[in-house]
């Protein structure tokens, strides 16, 4: 689903993303469903499997439970980059999944607010990392809390109205720290959990009109942790600094 308005996904880009799935379709779909054949669907991670390539994709990690190695260094890794603009400040964690990052986040700043629209990790977090004030709370909506970074990690793909996300995370804070997996690596034709196939360039003007000045552009590479500066169009997942104020 694309959100309306400007911020829509190129034609030539989703033509690319058509192509990208029904050639993975032809060539690798049978040994991804043979691959996870026997792998539970549901859980707490809410795995699903995708309704063509066969594959199981997990909505969310969960530390302890289902929460393969190299996806885990890559998302704590994002965290870690949040560490110094949140150090010492008040800091809201949207779309905080299982809370793990907003663990990790309360270790440096002065006080962690996190939210997910999802009950069911709410609790879990709640349960298991304790330090942050968590709450269920749908970030498109208007209801989150005033801080002074706003982190959101993993989630802009997974929602109906990402520009109202971008809108609402700017709102509650002067200053937003993103991710956002490329389609060509993580979009929906691929992961089923997603709805966003933005490229970068729709993903900054939506946050010039959701009241940036400032944008800053950041990227991990496919399988590396490493946060690199600049945002090529091969990078797996960009990280963006988007502030209300210029520097």
């Amino acid at each position: 689903m694309r959100a309306a308005g400007p911020f829509v996904t190129p034609r030539s880009y989703r033509l690319a993303l058509t192509l990208q799935e029904r050639v993975l379709r032809m060539t690798i779909a049978p040994r991804l469903r043979a691959r996870d054949a026997g792998v539970p669907l549901g859980g707490a991670a809410n795995r699903v499997r995708h309704p063509t390539l066969g594959h199981v994709a997990a909505e969310r990690l969960i530390p302890g439970e289902y929460a393969p190695a190299g996806q885990l260094q890559q998302h704590v890794a994002r965290y870690a980059w949040a560490f110094a603009p949140c150090e010492g400040r008040r800091v809201l964690d949207v779309g905080c999944g299982v809370g793990y990052g907003s663990f990790l986040l309360s270790w440096v700043a002065s006080d962690v607010d996190a939210v997910d629209r999802d009950p069911v990790a709410i609790d879990f977090a709640r349960s298991t990392f304790h330090g942050p004030r968590y709450a269920v709370v749908d970030g498109t909506g208007g209801d989150l809390p005033a801080a002074d970074v706003a982190t959101c990690f993993e989630v802009l793909e997974h929602v109906d109205d990402p520009l109202a996300l971008c809108r609402q995370l700017l709102v509650a804070a002067p200053r937003a720290l993103l991710s956002y997996p490329n389609p060509l690596f993580a979009g929906p034709h691929l992961n089923p959990h997603h709805r966003v196939d933005w490229p970068l360039r729709v993903l900054k003007a939506a946050l010039h009109d959701a009241g940036a000045r400032e944008v800053e552009v950041f990227h991990q590479r496919l399988g590396s942790s490493f946060v690199r500066s600049g945002g090529p169009p091969w990078g797996a997942v960009w990280l963006v600094s988007a502030s209300r104020e210029a520097a």
